[in-house]
């Protein structure tokens, strides 16, 4: 009897990178088959471009202008991928857009990709002709650790050009410690996600005083919005100073008092250290 069954594909999509380094992806993919999936010349693949680059297969070398592809580093699932930046047609630089998807096949040339919708000749993993219709992408971006001072590196945490907005812009490579130094107004625009990260991983957003007493208002604040959202974001903690000192004083004084939303809010499985 003929083997018609399709390799099923199954992966977290990927969240921002760095131009640091090729993107080494270790037991990424988990790709099965009700016999088995095929590999040697036909193991499974990940297509990789960026955004801007054309969108054909016209070669796995930087000489050519469009999809390149890297096949798995191991032999069973769940599989490994490197990302080899060096064969794009240029080098990454922080804002690129990285499109990808994985395909696979068995012994018997079902193919598959995920997301669905690539097409291949034969032997499929071989020649792949079309991209799926929609594929995955993500971002190149900067590596944020160290200290930074508000007002200074910023004017806020929750404004367009503020902390939140800058964290979640970007890829933490080490602890953050931010220093509150003096008053500010916080228009509520921004929420702090779960940041990514490089490295050990692990890290620590702090927010303290510089060790005198300063207030964050909320005047701005959408009526019925938070001031300060937290979206789920773990390892977040924000200090008033030592002891009994209560060095930072929060209030969302939205002029519109009957619908003031929360100071703070915590959201999505948010929680501390």
């Amino acid at each position: 009897m003929s083997d018609l069954s399709p390799v099923n594909i199954v992966y977290t999509p990927l969240g921002k990178g760095t131009a640091t380094s090729n993107r080494v992806l270790t037991s990424f993919a988990t790709i099965t088959d009700n016999l088995a999936v095929a590999g040697g010349l036909n193991s499974p693949r990940l297509y990789y471009k960026k955004s801007t680059d054309a969108d054909a297969f016209a070669g796995n070398s930087s000489v050519a202008n469009g999809w390149k592809y890297v096949t798995a580093s191991n032999t069973s699932s769940p599989y490994s991928f490197t990302i080899d930046y060096s064969i794009l047609r240029s080098s990454v630089a922080i804002g690129d857009v990285i499109q990808y998807f994985v395909i696979a096949q068995d012994n018997a040339n079902n193919f598959s990709s995920l997301p669905t919708g690539a097409s291949a000749g034969s032997p499929p993993v071989q020649n792949v002709t079309a991209k799926p219709t929609t594929v995955n992408t993500y971002t190149i971006a900067a590596l944020l650790s160290g200290t930074k001072t508000i007002p200074g590196d910023y004017t806020s945490l929750t404004g367009v050009s503020g902390l939140f907005a800058d964290i979640n812009s970007k890829i933490l490579s080490g602890n953050l410690s931010v220093v509150i130094a003096g008053d500010m107004t916080e228009p509520g625009t921004n929420a702090l996600n779960q940041w990514d990260e490089t490295g050990t991983g692990n890290y620590t957003v702090a927010i303290a005083s510089d060790g005198s007493a300063h207030n964050i208002t909320g005047t701005a604040v959408t009526s019925g919005s938070p001031m300060i959202n937290i979206n789920g974001a773990d390892r977040f903690t924000i200090s008033g100073g030592t002891g009994s000192q209560r060095l930072l004083t929060f209030r969302n004084t939205n002029a519109t008092a009957a619908n003031t939303g929360a100071t703070f809010q915590f959201t999505n499985g948010a929680g501390g250290v």
